[in-house]
């Protein structure tokens, strides 16, 4: 045990060090928020580990330009598996116009206004 130990805390030191220095000391986070909380993937109240902040609303703001093949309506077999992983909204963005802008007819009116003042529903 005696040599197991300074040998497990070298390797331990060292690749911590490898992380820091090659710029992936994101890993560090990924364990904490994750393995050493008991889960093995993401959570929804991971939040309270991230660095945020608030960004401003524009004063002027300006819709998304919309793409020559936009639509409101996604095919049904979208549609089946959007209510199967109860999705509530879905965005598709092509290059730099909005090709399909969609919101489950199940998300009470109020949610909906919480869209950008450019955007009609």
């Amino acid at each position: 045990m005696k040599r197991v130990l300074p040998w497990l805390l070298a390797t331990a030191a060292a690749l911590f060090i490898l992380l820091e220095l090659t710029d992936n000391g994101h890993i560090w986070q990924g364990l904490r928020e994750c393995y050493l909380r008991g889960y093995r993937n993401a959570q929804i109240d991971d939040l309270k580990f991230k660095s945020f902040r608030t960004i401003a609303a524009a004063e002027n703001p300006k819709p998304w330009p919309r793409h020559a093949q936009y639509t409101e309506d996604i095919p049904a077999s979208i549609l089946d598996s959007t209510e199967a992983f109860g999705t509530v909204a879905l965005t598709v963005v092509h290059r730099d116009s909005l090709l399909l802008d969609w919101t489950s007819e199940s998300i009470p009116t109020s949610s909906r206004a919480a869209k950008s003042p450019g955007e009609r529903r």
